[in-house]
């Protein structure tokens, strides 16, 4: 008895409610003063859903859903709210959704993409933007994100430390961040083209004396190449190590391994 009387006054206090969140009340923007800023507010029926609502008239969206909105600092989406004359000559709050390409924040559809040194070859860019190439563009999540120069292959389908080829990025026609490729005069580095005197080696092992394989990458000034040597196997017991010098040029010395020499490294005891 007193489980049936309990759920019949939940069901009465649900009803209630339900008829109080879905009972007729004019629309109506207003202003909230926060106490830090002052707020443009709407209040009233959804005209979607039916249910009494009071939210920020401009707000972001992580997706359009007909069932259930969603008020968040950012999205993909731009939530505008206005007051519309809907059945029975009666005021609702309807909402308006447009896709912003470059996000949504506080309300609004951003539009920075910002590209500095994209003409100079000779600087390593650092860009700010969605890039026409992302896949987030006809997803959720195109969240703008930092992005770098750098040194590439002629397809731009490698990200390199070194190669001949360096990746711009620019701001295109319609604020977003595009890409080109463009061929140095001597080398890219780091994701800029360097000087004619440009140097550079680095070395995988650090002269580790044959206890492991590495590779050495360096310019070299003669070819003007980016190239790549690793360390070797001279014969069963000497091992040619490859190391990088205080000229930043690629040097050898042939270490003899105590035990066997394979795949470049002497092999452990």
């Amino acid at each position: 008895m007193t489980t049936l009387l309990t759920i019949l006054i939940f069901g009465i206090l649900s009803l209630v409610a339900y008829q109080e969140t879905h009972r007729y009340k004019a629309c109506q923007e207003y202003q909230f003063n926060s106490g830090y800023a002052i707020e443009n507010r709407i209040k009233g029926i959804d005209l979607l859903t039916g249910y009494y609502i009071d939210t920020p008239i401009l707000s972001c969206a992580s997706k359009v859903q007909k069932e259930e909105l969603y008020y968040e600092d950012k999205g993909p989406y731009t939530e505008t709210r206005s007051c519309e004359i809907g059945k029975e000559n009666k005021t609702y709050i309807a909402t308006n959704y447009e896709r912003c390409p470059l996000g949504c924040f506080g309300g609004k559809c951003m539009s920075k993409c910002e590209a500095p040194n994209s003409e100079n070859l000779f600087v390593k860019g650092l860009s700010y933007g969605v890039a026409t190439n992302s896949t987030s563009l006809n997803s959720e999540n195109n969240d703008p994100s930092i992005h770098y120069d750098h040194c590439t292959d002629s397809n731009n389908t490698e990200n390199l430390l070194l190669s001949k080829y360096v990746s711009k990025n620019s701001c295109d026609p319609t604020n977003y961040l595009t890409s080109k490729v463009t061929e140095c005069s001597d080398v890219c580095f780091d994701g800029a083209c360097q000087k004619n005197d440009f140097r550079y080696c680095g070395d995988s092992d650090q002269e580790d004396k044959g206890q492991t394989q590495g590779t050495i990458s360096y310019y070299d000034p003669i070819s003007k190449e980016a190239k790549t040597t690793t360390d070797s196997c001279q014969d069963l017991k000497t091992v040619t190590e490859y190391f990088c010098g205080p000229d930043k040029m690629p040097h050898k010395i042939f270490l003899t391994c105590r035990n066997q020499c394979s795949n470049g490294q002497c092999l452990p005891q």
